[in-house]
């Protein structure tokens, strides 16, 4: 088995290039309460 080290700033940076973001034609969320 083999271990894997990661720096913190490996693991940032791994999650804000997997991140989603909405285009620009989304038109957001809306609700009645």
């Amino acid at each position: 088995m083999t271990a894997v080290q990661l720096s913190a700033r490996d693991i940032m940076r791994a999650a804000y290039e997997n991140r989603y973001t909405w285009d620009s034609n989304f038109p957001g969320y809306t609700t009645d309460v």
